[in-house]
């Protein structure tokens, strides 16, 4: 591993994932940048997403198998076997463009204390900014702002992350977390860089699909607690500002809507 080629390690946290781990590993395998670890966390899988891991044959490809205890567990089980300078998570029902890894890469390369975050696409949904751009003004202004308006900076998998700022600062996954374990762990990286840098590109493809560890279906009050918790903690004192609290007390505001509707529709199903 050299400054001008870094290893990237990507980690691809599993649950039950045959039907589309083959096809989001062709598009990792794929990647213009291939000085890669692509760690592969079978999350107590029962079906044979760890025999389909194992069967392709390439040396970068690292298969870890652990009982089952969420995707955060699963992530954090590639976090203590990852050993590159910079680290990346894909889930296992997505793909991701060819030119992917390169471009993150180059972005955090030119920017060390930045985080990197391109355009992502759900569906034929594109999520983007409108031009590439670096903020590192008001950044706690802005991330309210994104968080209120655009959710650029929900998921941890259209990013790119240094790994040893992670290690440093013991950023985990929070455990038993079943929503929104993502913007937790991405607030907590956030205390210590001092931009984000977004691509407009969408290189990042949600298929939103049953299977793997992107499908959500919980969004149990306690965990929006959490949320607004870590929220709290990231903008410290800044919330005393009158603009950045009328934003936090809309986002929280949304949230108890949310988690009110999720209730309703759960009922219903009953």
């Amino acid at each position: 591993m050299t400054k001008k080629n870094p290893l990237v390690s990507i980690i691809i946290p599993c649950y039950n994932s045959a039907k589309t781990l083959n096809s989001t590993l062709k598009t990792v395998l794929a990647q213009s940048y291939t000085n890669l670890e692509i760690i592969v966390v079978s999350d107590g899988s029962t079906d044979e997403t760890v025999k389909i891991a194992k069967s392709i044959k390439d040396p970068r490809i690292q298969v870890i198998e652990k009982k089952n205890g969420g995707v955060s567990t699963a992530r954090n089980a590639g976090l203590d076997v990852a050993k590159g300078q910079f680290v990346m998570f894909v889930d296992s029902d997505d793909r991701i463009a060819e030119t992917m890894v390169e471009k993150m890469l180059n972005r955090i390369v030119s920017h060390p204390k930045s985080l990197i975050v391109c355009g992502k696409q759900i569906g034929k949904r594109k999520i983007s900014v409108h031009k590439d751009t670096t903020v590192t003004k008001k950044l706690p202004k802005h991330i309210v702002t994104s968080i209120l308006k655009s959710g650029h900076l929900y998921s941890p998998c259209n990013k790119i992350f240094n790994l040893q700022l992670i290690k440093d600062n013991n950023i985990r996954f929070v455990k038993k977390v079943e929503f929104g374990e993502d913007l937790i762990f991405n607030l907590e990286y956030l205390k210590y860089i001092d931009s984000i840098t977004y691509l407009k590109e969408c290189l990042y493809y949600y298929d939103m699909t049953e299977e793997g560890s992107s499908h959500r279906t919980k969004s149990d009050y306690k965990y929006r607690v959490l949320m607004l918790e870590q929220l709290r903690s990231y903008l410290g004192d800044e919330i005393k500002k009158p603009d950045i609290a009328i934003k936090y007390n809309l986002i929280r505001l949304r949230w108890q809507i949310s988690t009110k509707r999720a209730k309703l529709k759960q009922g219903k199903k009953k």
